[in-house]
């Protein structure tokens, strides 16, 4: 489709684009967002869809069907930071809609760049609008679905998900014939399976125990299927006697390599908990010696297994050791923050409400080389 461009209002030159556009190319549409006028989106006039930009799901629902022309949600989902958390939620709803043809996410790629200085030491490090003087928006083009290195990012296998063509389903189960009927949804217009292969994983607390490759049925497109796939015998039941999570992964690999990728290529997943993880064993209370160490600043408590360091101060907890491991990462303080502040935020209360002066007490410590069996808390 062509587009007259991006949040440039309703003016009446728009009417002389689209016609122009038209009858340059009659063969493809004309989008454009901008004419918001007497409903709830855009693309009213001089567009050949409505249009919206960042709807919430409660606005997908009321919007996506029983329309008069296409909706495109122009940009719906922002790439910056830890962002495309819930993509599953809008395909959900574009999927059964009847008037909705997709949407776009803002953007594809971080624009951010290797600094020419730094390249001349051999030191590649990304660089935003903030390490520079101004004026600039600061990080703002760095809201990509992968990095300005082109690698393969979280959010990109988000995306992937989300947009998969073949879908599959956990129909039914027989734990007593340890089989596990799988519906398998063929969404594309054209394409039917045999390209594919299915690839499944049987995992026990995150270890492979199980894996095969079959091929799947005959299943034409935008038609579904299923698949019986037959466990190792008593596998489950075992694993439920002792507590063991089992997860089953199923992957539509590519038979062979094609122009754009190797053979193997996952081109769709999913995993399904075939049985849960038990209840964790209740903790033991062990007698324990503890060692104090003070300071105007920090207050250390420590046995044989457990250390502990505290702001004398605010009570932050400085350092947690389990035996000899420090297990908070790269030796930064737990910070009791409400959220975690990104760029694309407009948050204004940010404070946590603790007091900047803490008071701090030891229940159940013993010094001087005596035994307890009551626990240490620190408040």
């Amino acid at each position: 489709m062509w587009s007259l461009g991006n949040e440039a209002g309703a003016g009446s030159n728009f009417k002389a684009c689209y016609d122009e556009a038209r009858r340059l190319d009659p063969s493809r549409p004309v989008h454009y967002e901008g004419t918001r006028i007497s409903k709830p989106y855009g693309g009213e006039a001089y567009s050949d869809f409505y249009s919206k930009m960042y709807p919430d799901i409660e606005w997908m629902e009321q919007h996506t069907s029983g329309l008069d022309k296409p909706m495109f949600v122009c940009e719906y989902a922002h790439a910056m930071g830890n962002a495309i958390g819930n993509l599953n939620e809008y395909w959900d709803i574009i999927e059964q809609s009847n008037s909705c043809i997709g949407g776009c996410i803002w953007d594809w790629v971080d624009q951010a760049i290797f600094d020419p200085a730094e390249m001349k030491q051999n030191v590649h490090r990304l660089h935003t609008g903030y390490d520079y003087p101004g004026p600039h928006q600061g990080n703002f083009c760095s809201n990509g679905v992968i990095p300005a290195t082109r690698e393969v990012s979280a959010k990109l296998l988000e995306v992937k998900g989300a947009h998969q063509w073949i879908k599959f389903g956990l129909a039914d189960r027989n734990e007593a014939k340890h089989t596990y009927q799988i519906s398998v949804k063929n969404g594309y217009a054209f394409t039917d399976l045999s390209a594919y292969a299915l690839q499944y994983e049987v995992l026990h607390d995150g270890r492979v125990v199980e894996a095969r490759t079959i091929d799947f049925p005959e299943i034409a497109p935008q038609s579904e299927g299923t698949v019986v796939l037959k466990l190792k015998r008593d596998a489950i039941a075992k694993a439920r006697k002792r507590g063991t999570e089992v997860l089953l992964n199923l992957h539509a690999i590519h038979k062979e390599a094609t122009d754009w990728c190797e053979m193997g290529h996952v081109q769709a997943a999913a995993q399904f908990t075939l049985c849960e993880r038990g209840k964790l064993p209740a903790a033991k209370r062990a007698k324990a010696v503890f060692a104090s160490e003070t300071s105007p600043e920090v207050l250390r408590y420590s046995n044989a297994t457990t250390a502990v360091s505290i702001h004398a101060v605010t009570g932050e907890l400085l350092s947690l050791e389990l035996n000899g491991r420090e297990v908070l990462g790269c030796g930064l303080p737990l910070a009791y923050t409400n959220h975690r502040w990104i760029e694309n935020d407009r948050f204004t209360q940010t404070g946590n409400g603790m007091q900047e002066a803490a008071e701090i007490s030891v229940e159940g410590f013993v010094a001087g080389g005596k035994k307890s069996a009551a626990p240490v808390v620190i408040t």
